[in-house]
């Protein structure tokens, strides 16, 4: 039997070393709010937080029949709705489970309004005095009612979000706070002083709707700002909320990755597709080794 070499032996370590850096490249992408992007403004920090056992996604309106007590995350959609999966959000909620929308002027108003919600999340971008870095876009918000996502008390950092009307406040802004409306034909813009709501709830049957007007506390630059800030623990409450996670990859933008980064993609989420691979890569050493090649 030939004896393999050590210098072949470190050829293929390096080959190997080289392959998986090249995958781990291939398969990240800068797309903002994927779960695959790893830089600011990615999210891949929230969902490696998640536990794989008790998470679920969900790829079609159609998937959320039959769960109960669990929680639905949609993260920045970009999808507009239609009356008729409305409707299955809309019985997912009744049932008693929970929908957690954050966007800001994505198509969430598409998804509420085909639920029938009263909450309208509405143009124009937030500012405020009361913020945390020198940008009045990044505003300071307090809880103003249940805290079933942050401790009481606590302030939250948002960037660039937009207002909520209808359904119950559960986090606003200071009064020293200010609206820049979207101006019609011949009018100028108007900064409207006072106190805005950013997050708020929904009862519709036996669950809940909460609607946040930012997407971006998801981002990995938004994750932790620093005390006494409490986004690590608003997120890490969605995290591991009780009961089942749904993630909402039909009309989210968490699961967006292109090119042969979605191939690879594909292929990590298929075990069929991985044993495939590993056994033309058995085949391949195997083939190797009787040629004596290696």
């Amino acid at each position: 039997m030939t004896r393999i070499k050590p210098y072949t032996w470190l050829t293929i370590a390096l080959l190997l070393i080289s392959a998986l850096v090249l995958i781990t490249h291939l398969s990240t992408t800068g797309e903002e709010f994927s779960r695959y992007n790893v830089g600011w403004t990615g999210t891949s920090d929230f969902f490696s937080t998640l536990d794989r056992h008790t998470t679920t996604d969900i790829a079609s309106p159609s998937d959320l029949a039959g769960y109960k007590n669990a929680t639905l995350v949609l993260i920045a959609p970009d999808h507009a709705f239609t009356p008729a999966e409305g409707t299955l959000y809309r019985d997912f909620v009744t049932r008693g489970n929970t929908l957690l929308l954050a966007d800001d002027f994505g198509s969430g108003n598409t998804l509420l309004q085909s639920m029938s919600s009263s909450i309208v999340i509405r143009q124009g971008t937030l500012s405020s005095v009361d913020r945390a870095y020198n940008n009045a876009s990044i505003v300071v918000v307090y809880p103003a009612g249940d805290t079933r996502f942050f401790p009481a008390g606590s302030p939250i950092v948002l960037d660039t979000a937009a207002t909520l009307t209808g359904g119950v406040a559960l986090l606003k802004t200071s009064a020293f706070s200010w609206v820049e409306e979207i101006p019609g034909n011949n009018t100028r813009s108007v900064k409207v002083l006072g106190t805005y709501t950013v997050m708020a709830q929904e009862k519709i049957g036996n669950g809940s709707v909460y609607v946040l007007s930012d997407p971006s506390i998801f981002i990995n630059g938004m994750k932790d700002p620093g005390s006494p800030y409490a986004n690590h623990f608003f997120l890490g409450e969605i995290a591991h909320t009780p009961g089942q996670v749904l993630i909402d990859t039909f009309g989210s933008r968490v699961a967006r990755v292109y090119g042969i980064g979605e191939f690879i993609q594909s292929v990590r989420s298929n075990n069929e597709y991985r044993f495939m691979i590993a056994a033309l890569l058995m085949a391949g050493i195997v083939i190797a080794w009787k040629r004596r090649l290696i």
